[in-house]
């Protein structure tokens, strides 16, 4: 995982992202 510069919000988005995309991700 990256370093934490990425804001929270944008974490919960790519929280739900991988597992809408759980195959690709």
């Amino acid at each position: 995982m990256e370093a934490p510069v990425f804001s929270f919000e944008k974490l919960q988005v790519w929280q739900r992202a991988r597992e809408l995309n759980h195959k690709v991700f």
